[in-house]
């Protein structure tokens, strides 16, 4: 009988303390939370940024907010443990005519209520900090945008070949993005030169993909595309910044056959269209020691920026090696000091 007694004992002691951590749990307390909340950033045709209290675009679209709350201490064990919980929420439509605004928090975002994950519960959002959040939206055109490959990680354009398709008919701002971005790594690049690939190509607002297209792409060496015709621009190269002499080109120079004719390139559409864009095309380096008032003669280089060398190449003929051109450096007078 007295086992049976112990076993009675235990039973009552073992459910008492189940009714009583139960009842711990379910007892209401305010308390403060962190939470990350997700935020769309493309909605139908709407894109979206948010911002800081001064009005910066912020990078990351999952915005940390403390939450004071209210409800059950089980409840609010779960959302604070192990690690800052994700919230993924809706913004309400934007108020009419109004492309800028401020949410609050507490009523427009959370609705005046934190649902936990899995029927955890809910809390009741009393405060928040920052009790707003300030989202700038965009309305999204159907465009056509080219596509672009290009190496990762340094972004250098590569020659290619679309396959399918070359132009993409996408959603984007009106001005932007200039392209759909396709990303390959150096093992996708080495593919890419015996076979065609699939892969996604990105159109990208800022540092954020708003979407992604299959395309097929193969890549070819820059010899094998068709020569470019491009009018040279001539840049200057001093020896220093605050150089005490002034360059004299006269302008006939500027009429010579060989300083006129075109130069021709090869790469990939992209790549000839970002080399015509830069500001010079021919360099001359001024050595600094030349004698003052008196013609010299000297060397013309090509020049092609870093980030275009793996794709660009200038056809090296004789007609097009070995130029020069005629200057003289003049001092240039320092005014007087005045007293």
């Amino acid at each position: 009988m007295w086992r049976s007694r112990i076993k009675t004992f235990l039973m009552v002691l073992l459910m008492s303390g189940f009714i009583w951590v139960l009842a711990e749990r379910q007892k209401t307390q305010s308390d403060e939370v962190e939470v990350r909340v997700l935020l769309p950033v493309v909605r139908n045709d709407k894109f979206y940024e948010y911002l800081d209290d001064n009005g910066v675009v912020m990078p990351d679209r999952a915005q940390t907010v403390r939450l004071q709350v209210e409800g059950p201490v089980g409840v609010i064990q779960k959302v604070k443990n192990p690690s800052v919980p994700i919230i993924e929420k809706e913004i309400p439509p934007l108020p009419k005519d109004t492309q800028q605004y401020a949410f609050g928090v507490v009523k427009e975002i959370f609705e005046g209520s934190l649902s936990v994950e899995d029927g955890g519960g809910v809390l009741n959002v009393q405060n928040a900090v920052p009790p707003t959040l300030t989202v700038r939206e965009y309305t999204l055109v159907k465009r056509s945008v080219p596509v672009v490959v290009r190496s990762r990680p340094d972004g250098n354009v590569l020659s290619a070949e679309i396959l399918l398709p070359a132009t993409l008919e996408a959603m984007c701002l009106a001005v932007q993005p200039e392209e759909a971005t396709v990303w390959l790594t150096q093992e996708q690049q080495r593919q890419a030169l015996n076979q065609q690939l699939k892969v996604p190509a990105e159109i990208r607002i800022g540092n954020v993909t708003i979407s992604e297209h299959p395309v097929e792409i193969k890549l070819v060496q820059a010899a094998a595309m068709k020569p470019v015709e491009i009018r040279p621009k001539l840049g200057v190269l001093r020896p220093a910044r605050n150089w005490p002499f002034k360059l004299v080109i006269d302008s006939k120079e500027f009429e010579r056959p060989d300083l006129t004719d075109p130069i021709l390139v090869r790469g990939s559409t992209a790549a000839v269209k970002a080399y015509q864009d830069i500001p010079y095309h021919l360099l001359l380096t001024v050595r600094g020691d030349e004698e003052i008032g008196k013609t010299t003669t000297g060397p013309l280089g090509y020049y092609i920026p870093e980030n275009l060398r793996s794709d660009l190449s200038i056809e090296n003929t004789d007609k097009y090696r070995n130029r020069t051109i005629n200057y003289r450096l003049e001092a240039v007078e320092t005014p007087p000091a005045s007293n």
